[in-house]
């Protein structure tokens, strides 16, 4: 890790021993995202654990904090927004969606962390006599919205990618398999839309694959780097982790994420649906 924080730091993930190393270069903020409000222990010590819409939806309505009230939370939860910070989601794919929130409304750098149960010892304090290191921001998120969704329906040189189970995309349900299955009036998937599970890129300890596993996969999905993506799932949470990886591992040069999902087209008059149903799920 030393000759990284020499050089440039790129935005992206941390593991426990990395992570040290930056927090001896600068203070951080060190932020577990919960899928539900609890009051249990966080996974990695000394994290400040937060119930995902708390920090990052607004209260009275359906989207996304801006940077002035993500910061006055930031601020109530203990941290300072003008520091790095550093994410991981009670589930996987929550502290991507987190990351991108907070890049969105223009808080960063922002990373996320692998394997916080690693992470047993609280991050010691910066060194006075170390300068903070160079980050490498990388490139900014990108929103796409229902009405240009529509828009690139049958169109060969969009491709819309549904993150989902293939439960959900072939119809059989609205939400994830084993739970209650709510979250939008119709099932199905947005007409054209290539199906590449989220799970696709994580490997048995719900860690992120090599490079070229996630390459292979992309392509076995049908997806081509130099055309725009348009990613999605149920409430974008795990769309928000093929975003991260096809843009900033992969390096797809236009992806955006439709943050409305599911919810909003599963239950939105005049949004065309499709269903692949070939056998019952099992």
């Amino acid at each position: 890790m030393t000759s990284v924080l020499e050089s440039t730091l790129r935005e992206g993930t941390l593991n426990a021993e990395t992570l040290r190393a930056l927090a001896a270069r600068t203070a951080l903020n060190l932020v577990e995202i919960r899928a539900q409000p609890s009051t249990a222990a966080p996974a990695a010590a000394g994290a400040v654990p937060v119930f995902w819409k708390d920090l990052l939806w607004l209260p009275d309505v359906r989207d996304f904090a801006d940077a002035r009230l993500l910061g006055e939370r930031l601020r109530r939860l203990g941290l300072d927004p003008g520091r790095p910070t550093v994410l991981y989601g009670e589930h996987r794919q929550y502290g991507f969606y987190a990351r991108w929130a907070l890049r969105h409304a223009g808080l960063r750098p922002v990373f996320v962390l692998e394997r916080p149960e690693q992470l047993a010892a609280a991050l010691p304090a910066p060194a006075p006599h170390l300068a903070p290191p160079p980050i490498d921001e990388g490139p900014a998120p990108r929103r796409a919205l229902r009405q240009e969704v529509l828009a690139a329906l049958g169109r060969r040189d969009v491709q819309i990618v549904d993150a989902r189970s293939r439960e959900e995309y072939d119809g059989w349900r609205v939400s994830p398999p084993g739970g209650h299955d709510h979250g939008a009036e119709r099932a199905g998937h947005i007409p054209g839309a290539r199906h590449l599970h989220y799970l696709d890129f994580l490997d048995a300890h719900g860690q992120l694959r090599p490079d070229d596993e996630l390459h292979a996969r992309a392509d076995a999905a049908g997806l081509r780097a130099d055309l725009p993506v348009i990613a999605y799932c149920r409430l974008s949470h795990r769309a928000s982790l093929l975003v991260f990886v096809l843009q900033e591992r992969l390096g797809y040069a236009d992806v955006r994420l439709y943050d409305g999902s599911w919810t909003e087209w599963g239950s939105s008059v005049g949004s065309p649906i499709a269903h692949h149903r070939p056998s019952p799920p099992p």
